[in-house]
């Protein structure tokens, strides 16, 4: 960078102090634009979405760990053997005895109980060949377990994130169908505590009649307290069409 350049300087300065969310919206917006004008393609540059998952510590994180290392030994693009020397992998940098601070070994190491080390690293290296998959079926099937939703948990971490999300009052950073499965469970917590509070069961809801009183006097608590669409009620307190649950909430609420 030349010193004099004022309009250099302050863009290098920018570019360090950007966030990794900022970037990324650059790479996929400016960049994905720039490269079409420039080999005069269209649509987009990359496949899907930038996002973000929850990955709970230990075996989890050690599978996405793995998953990431292993990518281009699966897409054929070095073999194995070699993946130590791919500068376009942040796995050699991991045997490094001052690797850089945004690289945490420590925890995937963890996992399979190996020490925070460069020889803890070696070891690691060798129990990678047991997970290495040349299958592309079982490349598909990880891809979906490490790639989709919104994290890579066991079936009690997510119930527990669940449950804590559920208490928030606002589900931040999450939208789509990341989102979605959060949304529900606040609504499912709300649904027990009026079940409870009215005396009834998701049972009473199965055998009661779809109009019953008390299925509207929840659905119109439901609707007051939560985002629930009345598509989800309709559903969890069997009362037919969405559209009969907003037509018997307006009716109770002209009476």
């Amino acid at each position: 960078m030349n010193p004099g350049n004022k309009r250099t300087a302050h863009m290098s300065i920018y570019l360090w102090d950007i966030t990794l969310v900022e970037g990324m919206r650059w790479l996929q917006g400016s960049f994905g634009i720039r490269f079409n004008a420039f080999h005069r393609e269209r649509g987009h540059v990359f496949q899907a979405r930038y996002k973000s998952l929850l990955v709970e510590e230990g075996r989890p994180l050690l599978g996405l760990v793995n998953y990431i290392h292993l990518n281009p030994v699966r897409a054929g693009i070095v073999p194995l053997a070699q993946l130590r020397d791919y500068p376009w992998s942040s796995f050699p940098k991991f045997f490094e005895e001052l690797a850089p601070e945004s690289l945490v070994r420590g925890r995937f190491l963890a996992a399979q109980e190996f020490p925070d080390t460069v020889a803890g690293m070696r070891r690691y290296a060798e129990s990678l060949a047991l997970a290495e998959e040349h299958d592309p079926g079982r490349h598909d099937e990880l891809a979906r377990k490490y790639c989709h939703g919104w994290a890579v948990a066991t079936a009690e971490y997510r119930q527990e994130i669940k449950a804590r999300y559920a208490e928030s009052e606002k589900l931040e950073g999450w939208s789509g169908p990341e989102g979605a499965e959060l949304r529900e469970s606040k609504w499912e917590c709300a649904l027990e505590r009026l079940l409870v509070a009215a005396g009834k069961t998701a049972a009473d809801a199965r055998s009661d009649r779809k109009s019953a009183p008390w299925k509207v006097a929840l659905a119109r608590e439901l609707r007051a307290q939560t985002t629930g669409t009345n598509a989800w009620i309709a559903r969890h307190l069997v009362m037919g069409h969405p559209t009969r649950v907003c037509n018997l909430i307006r009716e109770t609420c002209m009476l």
